[in-house]
Order: C-alpha cells, then structure tokens, then sequence
C-alpha cells in the first residue's frame, strides 16, 4: 500500500552511457559563441526483487495522468529517472564598446531539454523543453555599476522539477515562467 514514507533502495546495476560535446568559439575580439550537446542512453541491468516489487507496488497503485501502469518484470523496461536521452544548449554575446560612455552587452542563450522519466517507477514522464533568454548589459566607463534589461524562459516553457505522488496528495514543482526584469549594480 502507497503511503507518504520516504525509501532508499539500491537498485543494484544500472548503465549510463553517452556523451557531451562543448564549443566556445571567440569569432571577433567582441562576438562569442558557446554550445554544447549532450546524449545519454540509461538502463536498468539487474534490480534486487524486493526493489522491483517496491516499484511495481507503485506502478500499479500510481494515479499518474499517463497511466494507468503494469507491473514490470525485466528491469531493462524502466529507465533510470532524471536522464534526458538528448540536451543542447547554445549561448551568443556581444560587446559593443561605446567609447568614453561604457559598454553594451547583449546575451542570448537557447537551451533544449528532452523528455525524461521523474521517479524510478516511470510513472510520471517530464515533458521536453525549450528556453530562451535574452539581456542587454550596460557597463558605465569605470565598471562601477550596471544596469541590465532581461528576459528569462521567454518561450513560458513548462519546467517541472518535480513530481510526487503520495496516499495522500499529489503535486508538482514547477520553476518560473516567462519573467522579464531590470537589474541595477553597484561596485563600492
């Protein structure tokens, strides 16, 4: 029977293989570039029987918008939770001088996240993800304050970090969404 407790079991052998690949490109002394991609594949390759009866107690029990679930007999059928199959991400910044009167910067980075499981039963996928931010930097001459106009998550993606169902409740944990702002700093 589910209830609100919190367990720690060893899951015994699991595989993450994969690999990250990053780029920082300097393409004028004012204009940068940075990327990065990242694929993983994860699996499951032996589980205790106890840790496999825990899960499947809460795959059959599981009240998940995308299920209802089976108990599964073959580890290799769950996927370790949290492991986005594919991520990239590419930043761009430019520095525009303006002489005696400081400098402008402007940053504008895209981020991708694929969909990935949330708990180690699979009973709750996160969906994929896209974000895009944007800033325009201003520097005064001395580098003594700067003010900054942003934009954060503009694409007002859904980015769950969490989601966990107990007997007693459900609930999601979701970052912020599409927020725009101004900063002011000081140096002293």
């Amino acid at each position: 029977q589910e209830d609100s407790s919190q367990r720690t079991l060893n899951a015994a052998k699991a595989t993450i293989q994969g690999g990250e690949i990053e780029i920082n490109w300097l393409a004028t002394e004012n204009l940068s570039f940075a990327a990065n991609l990242g694929i993983l594949d994860a699996t499951y390759d032996k589980m205790d029987d106890g840790v496999l009866i825990n899960l499947n107690a809460g795959r059959v029990a599981s009240r998940s918008p995308q299920g209802p679930w089976a108990a599964v007999t073959d580890p290799s059928d769950l996927t370790p939770a949290r492991v986005p199959d594919f991520n990239a991400a590419v930043t761009a910044l430019l520095d525009a001088p303006l002489g005696d009167m400081g400098m402008l910067t402007f940053r504008l980075a895209a981020k991708y996240v694929d969909e990935r499981w949330n708990n180690d039963n699979n009973t709750y996928v996160f969906p994929d993800y896209t974000t895009l931010d944007a800033s325009i930097m201003y520097t005064s001459p001395d580098q003594s304050w700067r003010a900054t106009v942003f934009g954060k998550n503009m694409t007002n993606a859904d980015l769950f970090t969490s989601y966990t169902h107990t007997s007693l409740y459900s609930y999601h944990v979701v970052q912020q969404p599409a927020r725009y702002g101004v900063e002011v700093n000081f140096s002293f």
